[in-house]
């Protein structure tokens, strides 16, 4: 059974539920650039030549700028302000989280006008999506869109989201001023 699930994926067998673990080896993409040190080498074990497609999703063609970070099994994709084709202009200023198993649409919302998207103002956690605009750091459920709040303490224009290292090799979520996230990792 545990064959056809995706990674974190639940199977029930009578009264036992077996839930299938993350596959060693991979790696999440959470800065624009990798990790926080914006070293763009990843340390996924598992993307080796000869380099496959597993699956093609909506949107196909996406409008500029655009960023992508992931974790927990998602992709997190910022579209820009610009689309130089009528078939972009659905995505204009939008944030989309995707299953990275299989390319589903999770759910999507309107960014700002505006939003500065090459700024590092995207930072993905396992469970969490860091958000950053010139209101406040949002910390967005990864999982469901509705489940925004806010963190208070990042408030104000200029605020970023980030990652760093703790000195036991743990990520901790960070918003500006290196205060510590309520959606730690």
């Amino acid at each position: 059974m545990l064959r056809v699930l995706r990674p974190g994926g639940k199977a029930f067998v009578a009264a036992r539920e077996l839930t299938k673990p993350a596959r060693a080896g991979t790696d999440d993409w959470s800065h624009p650039y990798h990790g926080p040190d914006n070293n763009p080498q990843s340390a996924d074990q598992l993307a080796r030549a000869p380099y496959l497609t597993h699956f093609l999703a909506d949107p196909l063609f996406g409008c500029q700028p655009e960023v992508t970070v992931t974790a927990g099994g998602r992709i997190f994709k910022a579209f820009g302000h610009m689309s130089f084709r009528a078939h972009q202009n659905p995505v204009l200023n939008t944030l989309m989280a995707f299953s990275a198993h299989n390319g589903a649409l999770l759910w999507q919302r309107d960014l700002k006008k505006g939003f500065m998207i090459h700024r590092n103002t995207l930072v993905a956690t396992p469970d969490a999506l860091y958000l950053a605009d010139d209101e406040s750091c949002k910390v967005i459920d990864a999982a469901h869109w509705p489940g925004q709040r806010r963190d208070r303490r990042a408030e104000g224009p200029g605020r970023r989201p980030g990652l760093e290292m703790d000195g036991g090799g743990r990520r901790r979520s960070l918003c500006a001023g290196g205060r510590t996230g309520s959606g730690s990792a």
